[in-house]
């Protein structure tokens, strides 16, 4: 998997999963009213949870896409959510899973076929002159 998202808590790009499970991290250290320092997944405090949420979120990846999941995380439904495997977070993921299709399938409804081409304006330039 390539790394295509920036990391708040290193200057890398990371993969879709570490982001994932960045952000589950930062509601786990909110709730028990901490801080995430800078490459906290080195420290040997979060290195085993770390790895086991990479393994839910890879998991959580194969069905639905990251933007869906980081919507579900955010979403009050989601509050005391705080691992990948938990019950309620596949039917979340489902509700915006659903949103994000109908708003794709949206824009391409809105796109106009039948719209004319926009007309080539004849432009007056030295090349057209000296014909």
């Amino acid at each position: 998997m390539s790394a295509i998202y920036q990391s708040k808590y290193t200057d890398k790009l990371v993969s879709a999963s570490q982001i994932l499970v960045e952000k589950l991290m930062e509601k786990i250290a909110k709730k028990d009213k901490k801080t995430l320092p800078i490459k906290f997944w080195e420290l040997p405090q979060y290195t085993k949870v770390f790895v086991r949420h990479i393994v839910g979120a890879n998991k959580l990846l194969k069905k639905y896409p990251v933007e869906v999941i980081l919507k579900a995380l955010e979403d009050p439904a989601a509050n005391w959510i705080l691992y990948f495997e938990h019950k309620k977070l596949p039917s979340i993921c489902d509700k915006y899973a659903s949103k994000d299709a109908v708003k794709k399938e949206e824009k391409i409804v809105a796109v106009d076929v039948m719209q004319r081409p926009r007309q080539q304006v004849n432009k007056n330039g030295l090349l057209e002159r000296l014909d």
